[in-house]
């Protein structure tokens, strides 16, 4: 059984961006790249972004196998690193 690993997603709704929490299963995990979009647009629109989001933030899309990709807030490195540290802690537990 695998354990799930918290994210923060990023969705718009209308013109505005909206933060949620979600919890993936790193099995399903095909890859993770960069989102160069969200990144440019948070850059050139902030107030449609929430109050704690800085033009420092990156993000991030994950695909996984049979499910649509999703956006997440952080690096693609970042984002590896919370699912291989599940992982790890799944092979010692």
């Amino acid at each position: 059984m695998s354990n799930l690993v918290k994210l923060t997603r990023v969705e718009k709704t209308g013109g505005n961006f909206n933060l949620t929490e979600v919890y993936v299963n790193p099995e399903s995990v095909s890859y993770v790249m960069e989102n160069v979009h969200l990144k440019q647009s948070l850059n050139e629109s902030a107030g449609a972004w929430p109050d704690d989001i800085s033009t420092m933030h990156r993000f991030s899309t994950i695909h996984m196998n049979g499910h649509a990709p999703i956006n997440v807030v952080g690096d693609p490195a970042l984002v590896e690193q919370k699912i291989f540290e599940s992982k790890k802690m799944l092979l010692k537990g």
